[in-house]
C-alpha cells in the first residue's frame, strides 16, 4: 500500500472514528468500495470491538507522534522498541495528546527506587536523631517532631521532584501494545464504543470523495464509485 493510500485509510479512520484491518485495506482498491465499507460499518455499531478500535487507534497516533511506518506497530510490539528512551517522556506526553487517550504513567528504574527508599530510611533516622537532639536541648517532643518531621517531608517531596524527569520505563503491566490497549479499554470504554456521530450515506459518500480528492491531489469531480485508487488516481 503506497503512502498516499495509508495516509488517506488513516483519515478515513479518524473522520468516521472506525477501525479498518490492514487485510481489508488491501481489497478495497476502489472509492465505492471503500465507500461501501465505511457505510456498513457504520451501520453496525458492533463491529468492532473496543480492543480493535483502541489498537487503531494508538497504531495511527503512534505513526504521527512518534513517525514510525505503520507495519511497526504490531498487537506483540515491545513499547520499549516503538518509543525511544531519549526524549521518551515528551514523546509519551505526545502520544496521549495526539490519541486523545489516558496513557500509563511512566516508572523510575527499580534502581532508582532502591536508591530512593534507602535515602528515605537513612533520611527518616537522621530525623529522629535531630528530634532526639532537640529535646535533649530543651525543646517539646511535639515541636521537636513537627519541626524535623516537617524537613523530612520536604526533602522527600524534592527528591520526587529532582528524580521525575529519571522515570522513563514501562511497567511491566504495559511491555508491548497489547498491554497498552488493555489498559485503555479497561479505563476509558467510553472513548472507544462509538462512531460519534450519525451519519446519512450521501454524507459518507461525499466525505470520502473529498478525502480522496485531497490525499491525492485530483479534482473532485474526476472522482467516481469506480475510480481505482492506484490505476486512475495515481495513489499507489
Amino acid at each position: 500500500m503506497g503512502l498516499d493510500l495509508v495516509e488517506l485509510v488513516l483519515r478515513v479512520e479518524e473522520t468516521f472514528d472506525l477501525a479498518i484491518r490492514d487485510e481489508e485495506a488491501g481489497e478495497l482498491d476502489t472509492v465505492g468500495k471503500l465507500h461501501d465499507y465505511v457505510w456498513g460499518v457504520l451501520n453496525q455499531p458492533d463491529a468492532v470491538c473496543p480492543s480493535s478500535r483502541g489498537f487503531y487507534r494508538l497504531r495511527s497516533a503512534m505513526m504521527h507522534a512518534l513517525q514510525i511506518p505503520r507495519q511497526t506497530v504490531r498487537p506483540d510490539s515491545p513499547l520499549e522498541e516503538l518509543v525511544p528512551r531519549r526524549g521518551r517522556r515528551r514523546r509519551w506526553a505526545q502520544l496521549g495528546k495526539t490519541s486523545g487517550l489516558a496513557l500509563p504513567d511512566l516508572h523510575r528504574p527499580r534502581w532508582l527506587l532502591v536508591s530512593m527508599l534507602s535515602a528515605k530510611g537513612l533520611g527518616l533516622a537522621m530525623t529522629l536523631g535531630a528530634a532526639h537532639t532537640l529535646t535533649s536541648v530543651g525543646l517539646s517532643t511535639a515541636d521537636a517532631v513537627a519541626l524535623t518531621g516537617r524537613g523530612f517531608v520536604i526533602a522527600s517531596v524534592t527528591l520526587g521532584i529532582v528524580t521525575r524527569p529519571l522515570a522513563v520505563c514501562f511497567a511491566p503491566t504495559s511491555a508491548t501494545v497489547t498491554d497498552l490497549v488493555r489498559f485503555v479499554v479497561q479505563r476509558q470504554p467510553a472513548d472507544l464504543g462509538g462512531h460519534g456521530r450519525d451519519w446519512t450515506e450521501d454524507e459518507v459518500w461525499e466525505t470520502i470523495r473529498e478525502l480522496t480528492a485531497d490525499e491525492g491531489g485530483v479534482p473532485l469531480e474526476e472522482i467516481t464509485r469506480e475510480s481505482r485508487f492506484v490505476r486512475d488516481l495515481g495513489m499507489g
